[in-house]
């Protein structure tokens, strides 16, 4: 059946404020699944990774293919927090930016409907300025060191790891 959707008259916030609060949540939930898809794709270039080095029998290209798992595993730490499970765990294992990025949702979405503080604003583009960072960095990373990888696979007759 058709419905309408009205703003809670009770509420304080206008339209622009609601708005405004709605233009800053939609850019968090980017920036959290920006860090999320990295996350995801570390640890499938990973995985290829490790089968190409389970196979080689090659010193040289065993040590380059450790060396760029390693490097994508500083991604992977830079973002995301594998061994936070229960509540407890960010007390001895610190929180990492997806769970920063994800937390600052929380508040932007919050129990009421407001404009964005300052400080909102603040936090997230500092949270942003290192994600773009952190995927430049990994940007990098598959540009030189697996595009390298993927040579001296390709010269050793082995399938090249695929993004």
């Amino acid at each position: 059946a058709p419905f309408t959707v009205e703003r809670n008259p009770h509420s304080p916030a206008t339209q622009a404020d609601l708005e405004a609060q709605f233009d800053l949540d939609q850019r968090v939930v980017r920036a959290e699944s920006a860090a999320n898809l990295a996350v995801i794709e570390v640890r499938k270039l990973r995985g290829q990774i490790d089968a190409r080095i389970a196979h080689a029998r090659d010193a040289a290209l065993t040590a380059q293919g450790k060396a760029l798992a390693g490097r994508l595993t500083a991604i992977e730490d830079d973002l995301y927090q594998p061994k936070s499970h229960a509540v407890e765990d960010p007390l001895n294992f610190p929180i990492k930016l997806n769970n920063r990025i994800g937390h600052l949702m929380g508040v932007i979405e919050g129990s009421y409907d407001a404009r964005p503080t300052d400080q909102t604003y603040t936090i997230f583009r500092r949270l942003d300025a290192h994600l773009q960072r952190t995927l430049a960095r990994f940007r990098g990373i598959r540009e030189n060191q697996l595009a390298a990888f993927n040579r001296a696979l390709a010269a050793a007759g082995a399938r090249p790891v695929r993004p």
